[in-house]
Protein backbone atom coordinates (compact mmCIF):
# COMPACT_ATOMS: atom_id res chain seq x y z
CA UNK A 1 0.00 0.00 0.00
CA UNK A 2 3.15 2.09 0.74
CA UNK A 3 4.87 1.18 -2.86
CA UNK A 4 1.68 2.70 -4.24
CA UNK A 5 1.03 5.88 -2.58
CA UNK A 6 4.51 6.63 -3.54
CA UNK A 7 3.64 5.74 -7.35
CA UNK A 8 0.84 8.04 -6.73
CA UNK A 9 3.61 11.07 -6.30
CA UNK A 10 4.57 10.96 -10.19
CA UNK A 11 1.45 12.64 -10.77
CA UNK A 12 3.07 15.27 -11.96
CA UNK A 13 5.83 13.65 -14.03
CA UNK A 14 3.36 11.33 -15.87
CA UNK A 15 0.96 14.59 -16.21
CA UNK A 16 4.06 16.28 -18.24
CA UNK A 17 4.76 13.85 -20.19
CA UNK A 18 1.91 12.83 -21.48
CA UNK A 19 1.46 17.33 -22.01
CA UNK A 20 -2.12 16.90 -19.55
CA UNK A 21 -4.08 19.76 -18.04
CA UNK A 22 -2.80 21.13 -14.94
CA UNK A 23 -3.33 19.23 -11.85
CA UNK A 24 -4.70 16.16 -14.07
CA UNK A 25 -4.43 13.52 -11.44
CA UNK A 26 -4.15 9.88 -13.31
CA UNK A 27 -3.09 8.09 -10.16
CA UNK A 28 -5.43 8.26 -6.54
CA UNK A 29 -5.62 6.39 -3.30
CA UNK A 30 -8.23 5.29 -1.57
CA UNK A 31 -7.15 4.84 2.02
CA UNK A 32 -10.28 3.42 3.37
CA UNK A 33 -10.97 0.96 0.52
CA UNK A 34 -7.14 0.00 0.78
CA UNK A 35 -7.27 -0.37 4.04
CA UNK A 36 -10.83 -3.08 3.91
CA UNK A 37 -9.33 -4.68 0.96
CA UNK A 38 -5.67 -5.66 3.42
CA UNK A 39 -7.86 -6.79 6.08
CA UNK A 40 -10.29 -8.68 4.34
CA UNK A 41 -7.44 -10.73 2.21
CA UNK A 42 -5.84 -11.57 5.77
CA UNK A 43 -9.01 -12.68 7.29
CA UNK A 44 -9.13 -14.99 4.07
CA UNK A 45 -5.36 -16.49 4.63
CA UNK A 46 -6.10 -16.92 8.08
CA UNK A 47 -9.33 -18.73 7.43
CA UNK A 48 -8.03 -20.69 4.58
CA UNK A 49 -4.81 -21.63 6.75
CA UNK A 50 -7.03 -22.28 9.98
CA UNK A 51 -9.73 -24.86 8.66
CA UNK A 52 -7.16 -27.41 7.35
CA UNK A 53 -4.71 -27.75 9.95
CA UNK A 54 -7.38 -27.48 12.58
CA UNK A 55 -8.54 -30.86 10.20
CA UNK A 56 -5.68 -31.89 10.34
CA UNK A 57 -4.69 -32.07 14.17
CA UNK A 58 -8.12 -33.64 14.70
CA UNK A 59 -6.71 -36.88 12.66
CA UNK A 60 -4.99 -40.24 14.25
CA UNK A 61 -1.34 -39.84 13.12
CA UNK A 62 -1.09 -43.55 12.55
CA UNK A 63 -4.22 -43.11 10.61
CA UNK A 64 -3.33 -40.58 8.43
CA UNK A 65 -0.09 -42.09 7.25
CA UNK A 66 -1.78 -45.25 6.67
CA UNK A 67 -4.21 -43.90 4.08
CA UNK A 68 -1.38 -41.51 2.41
Amino acid sequence: MVLAFLVTLLNPVIADALDLEEGTQLLQMDWLLSGVLIAGLMVVAIVSGWFPSRKAAKLDPIEALRTE
